[in-house]
């Protein structure tokens, strides 16, 4: 039944799977480590990351994923996994305000304004980005298979939601904080796939924000990813203030916030119509990782304004490049 709903999905919408890239499963089985502690000593914070990783000689890039507002490390298992599968090492790290699996388990408290407060919440989640990235050799003391099969010239950062903007601000732009135009980049980060990311009035943001962002970039949304006092315009506005060169747009019909494979929050499965769309974000996302780490030019043409990612969208979505 499952194949029958996909294989209607699939047509209804005009795709068609030979189409696409890299669709199925890789050549790589994916190992899970479910849960890793990286002491960031700087601010004395033990940060909890789950880790998925190809089971293969390597060397692999490398993907951090932040995940959205009182998330946690679970969501876009399914998506992190095809990545793995497909020669990439993808770390999850739990954030401040990450939920509670348990009543045994303390979660960290954000202090005064909460997660909208730069300093303590956006500021903070990139500390924990850097501090992953900081502590790669650290990484094969905890999970000793990794030995020899990281590319730490070769690292991308991923995220959904509050966490998109995490990607966005590791990957150059800025915000405004006390009136001034504020930079976070990390210049380790090749390129950022930010999923459902806030456009400008939210969190600092500017129409000033991505005006010199130089890092090939992703954006995913759709066309009912709305948040109240915006319409879904507003989520398109990271691509569409940034300059051109190496900037990406997906736009998938019918999607809302929880459509690109999210996973389990508070009892509620957030991977809504992954049936549907997943071809579209595996197709996606793939190819980006594998053009700007892996410079593989199959695609690189795939990601073109004429090229097969326009096609494999067909009215399923639109896929726009500058």
């Amino acid at each position: 039944m499952r194949c029958l709903l996909l294989c209607f999905a699939l047509t209804h919408y005009g795709l068609a799977k030979e189409n696409g890239y890299k669709l199925d499963p890789g050549p790589f089985k994916v190992q899970t480590v479910e849960k890793i502690i990286i002491q960031d000593k700087e601010r004395k914070k033990d940060l909890i990351a789950r880790v998925y990783y190809p089971k293969g000689e390597g060397p692999f890039p490398v993907i951090v994923f932040s995940h959205g507002s009182f998330a946690g490390i679970d969501v876009y298992s399914s998506v992190s996994q095809h990545w793995s599968s497909h020669g990439y090492i993808a770390i999850h790290p739990q954030h401040a305000d990450a939920r509670k699996k348990d009543e045994n388990e303390d979660r960290p408290k954000l202090g005064n304004g909460g997660i909208r407060n730069l300093t303590s919440g956006l500021a903070d989640r990139v500390k924990d980005i850097s501090a992953i990235l900081d502590s790669l050799e650290e990484l094969v003391r905890l999970i000793p298979d990794l030995k020899g099969k990281i590319d730490k010239e070769r690292i991308g950062v991923s995220g959904h939601s509050y966490g998109a903007c995490v990607a966005m601000l590791i990957g150059g732009v800025t915000v405004e904080v006390n009136g001034k135009m504020q930079s976070y980049a990390d210049p380790r980060v090749k390129c950022v796939i930010p999923f459902s990311a806030a456009g400008t009035g939210e969190y600092g943001l500017t129409k000033e924000s991505w005006k010199k962002t130089e890092t090939p970039a992703l954006y995913i949304t759709g066309t009912n990813d709305i948040r109240p006092g915006h319409d879904a315009n507003w989520r398109k506005e990271p691509f569409d203030l940034s300059p051109p060169k190496n900037k990406h747009l997906l736009v998938i019909e019918g999607a809302n916030h929880f459509s690109y494979g999210g996973g389990p929050v508070n009892g509620r499965l957030l991977n809504r119509n992954a049936d549907a769309y997943g071809p579209l974000v595996k197709a996606s996302t793939i190819a980006f990782w594998d053009a700007y780490l892996k410079d593989v030019p199959d695609a690189k043409a795939f990601l073109k304004a004429d090229g097969g990612m326009v096609q494999f969208a067909g009215r399923q979505g639109k896929f726009s490049v500058k």
